[in-house]
């Protein structure tokens, strides 16, 4: 871990020492599961265990309401399960899938593969806190969304 994290100071070189004085050590990592389909016959997942996408690209609860706002809205208006099924994935996966890219996106972003872009991503995180540069940014977020878009 010293050799992979060493160089990425502030907080990290302590947590690194702490690392040393410990029996185990717990990790987890962020995955994203991507279905081919989101139905097997009359049967549905819904929310993170049909959508889930990384804790990273955020708009997890969002994405829930919406998706189940939109499955309510294609039960009702067809008779049929498995054809408000097959019209509810129609009309939601796209959107999910962008939101899918979008948070593989973040996640080299926030996780850089190496020290000059952990050192580009330190500089913009800094000017993020700068006047003007927040709002811009958080305009930007906001053109971004996935969702907005539906």
């Amino acid at each position: 871990m010293q050799r992979v994290y060493g160089d990425l100071g502030w907080i990290v070189p302590d947590l690194l020492a702490q690392c040393r004085t410990v029996q185990s050590i717990y990790f987890d990592a962020v995955e994203q599961v991507q279905m081919p389909a989101w139905s097997i016959g009359p049967v549905v997942p819904v929310g993170d265990a049909c959508q889930c996408v990384s804790p990273l690209a955020g708009q997890g609860a969002s994405m829930a309401l919406t998706a189940a706002y939109t499955l309510a809205e294609e039960l009702d208006e067809h008779g049929d399960v498995r054809q408000a099924l097959a019209r509810y994935e129609e009309r939601l996966k796209p959107a999910i899938e962008r939101q899918h890219e979008a948070g593989r996106r973040i996640a080299k972003w926030f996780v850089p593969d190496d020290t000059p872009h952990r050192i580009v991503r330190d500089l913009a995180t800094r000017m993020s806190t700068w006047p003007g540069i927040a709002g811009l940014l958080r305009s930007r977020m906001a053109a971004e969304s996935v969702l907005g878009r539906l």
